[in-house]
């Protein structure tokens, strides 16, 4: 075949895919089916990680709370002029929320920042994607319970799945909070990574235990937790990987019936290399549309409407979620091409390249 023109052979490339339709579109589905299910954890960990990547950069560089033995504890806010007097540190923010009782749900209740401000007494504000949005009013339980008119989220707002918006006053008789105290206190830095530097200078102001959260720490916990979920991605490429390898095992019969085939045509002049290139073309042409198709069904069931179904189930979150940011992660592709597509290359390959290196008098006389 030294003198075999390209066009041919890419036509006989194409003749190879589908001159046996069941095998092909067995490997086709078995291809698509083994990248989805993978593909699926392993972007779900993706956009997770994505969104939490952004949540801590628009959060503040460390958290103050006072901690006693039941818990955290009200902390007082005579000592805020203080902390802003700490070099670094940009801007300091008292915070008020906490978790209250509704009669529908349970939400996170916050009352403090400029929108809270805009509510009149016995307003609240709800989170998009909660079964209660739809209601005119909400009543929390309370001594004695308080009922809230329901309104519309103030203008250039976001509001997470289970959160909830009333003004201070309310939120402090809620939470039971009294004046003079907050829930914790967030610290601003002009560098966020200062904050893991004044960690004596905070704590010599207080006369209590205060526990300290930088920004850092949240983002080690969420790598950690985001960690695991990914290993639960590649262990369940695992098993399928060895349902891959024998399933590949069925391309004996493929061979079986391509053995004639290869035999007449090693006769005609065809080399072991042209004979592995015609058969790496139709592995080709079958494997990457399939493993293209099963990791774009899973961005697609990630990013799509269905990823709130998908958290559910491997999650085990009750409330919705916001829509995730779409990202194209490039490990992601890069494992799962590892994954499924190289060992089903190599497992299509290997025995293609013992078949043609027989002898073709071998191979007909064993077909006769």
């Amino acid at each position: 075949m030294k003198d075999s023109p390209k066009t041919p052979f890419f036509q006989w490339m194409l003749r190879e895919c589908f001159r046996y339709p069941r095998i092909a579109w067995s490997t086709v589905a078995c291809l698509f089916i083994l990248t989805l299910f993978p593909g699926v954890i392993l972007c779900l960990t993706q956009a997770l990680g994505t969104t939490a990547e952004q949540l801590l950069a628009r959060s503040p560089a460390m958290v103050i709370r006072k901690i006693g033995p039941l818990g955290w504890q009200p902390i007082p806010t005579e000592y805020v002029d203080a902390l802003g007097q700490i070099p670094g540190v940009n801007r300091v923010e008292p915070r008020i929320w906490g978790l209250a009782h509704a009669e529908y749900n349970t939400f996170t209740l916050i009352g403090f920042g400029p929108s809270a401000q805009t509510l009149k007494e016995a307003q609240i504000a709800i989170g998009a994607g909660n079964s209660t949005e739809q209601l005119d009013s909400l009543e929390f339980k309370t001594v004695p319970d308080e009922s809230f008119k329901v309104v519309p989220t103030p203008e250039g707002l976001h509001m997470w799945p289970g959160t909830a918006l009333v003004n201070e006053f309310d939120a402090r008789r809620i939470l039971q909070l009294p004046l003079g105290y907050v829930s914790d206190i967030a610290l601003y830095f002009f560098h966020p990574q200062e904050a893991a530097y004044v960690d004596e200078e905070i704590r010599a102001l207080f006369p209590f235990d205060v526990q300290l959260e930088t920004s850092q720490d949240y983002a080690k916990r969420y790598n950690s937790s985001l960690f695991k979920w990914g290993g639960l991605g590649l262990l369940l490429g695992m098993p399928m990987l060895l349902a891959a390898f024998f399933f590949f095992i069925g391309q004996r019969h493929y061979l079986n019936l391509e053995s004639r085939n290869i035999g007449i045509m090693k006769l005609m002049g065809w080399r072991v290399k042209d004979l592995l290139w015609l058969q790496a073309g139709r592995a080709l042409l079958l494997g990457i549309p399939s493993v293209s198709l099963g990791i774009a069904t899973s961005y697609f069931m990630v990013y799509g409407p269905g990823s709130r179904i998908l958290i559910r189930i491997f999650m085990g979150w009750s409330e919705p979620t916001p829509d995730f940011r779409f990202a194209l992660g490039l490990t992601t592709i890069f494992q799962l091409v590892f994954l499924i597509f190289i060992p089903y290359l190599i497992a299509y390959l290997l025995p293609m390249y013992r078949a043609a290196s027989r002898d073709p008098g071998e191979i007909l006389e064993k077909q006769n």
